[in-house]
């Protein structure tokens, strides 16, 4: 059973972590910063071409049954619209041309999975993105006041 301390703890600390949640991904459009527009949409980018990773190795494990690579391109979609829907438009909020660049970064990300041999790249992909994730996440942790 959980006591009224212990209440007021968890919600506390909730709150806490969306409000850092917010600060650390809030909206900005660098229009007057240059080296940030040019490191936000690059990490619009990867991100896109992360998660698309992410998705098909989780499908390819699941699927590949040695004779027929399931189509990247059902993901690839169902990966962009939901990007677009859930993040940009659901939690960013509509933006103007932010919303519209920020959209078209993370999809470019992802649609260059459609010219990609699956077959011959996905271990060694999964391999970048393991060191990617670690690295980046050591960088964030230090980071982090």
């Amino acid at each position: 059973m959980m006591t009224r301390t212990m209440k007021n703890n968890y919600e506390g600390n909730t709150m806490m972590f969306f409000k850092k949640f917010r600060e650390f991904f809030k909206s900005e459009a660098y229009d007057k910063d240059a080296y940030g527009y040019l490191t936000n949409q690059i990490g619009h980018l990867v991100l896109g071409n992360y998660l698309m990773t992410i998705v098909v190795s989780i499908a390819y494990f699941f699927y590949y049954d040695g004779s027929y690579y399931p189509s990247q391109i059902p993901f690839a979609i169902a990966l962009m619209f939901g990007y677009v829907a859930i993040w940009e438009l659901g939690i960013q909020g509509w933006k103007g041309l932010d919303t519209i660049e920020d959209s078209m970064y993370f999809c470019l990300g992802t649609a260059l999975w459609l010219f990609v041999e699956m077959d011959e790249v996905i271990d060694r992909l999964l391999v970048w993105c393991l060191v990617f994730t670690v690295l980046l996440g050591f960088g964030v942790y230090r980071r982090i006041k």
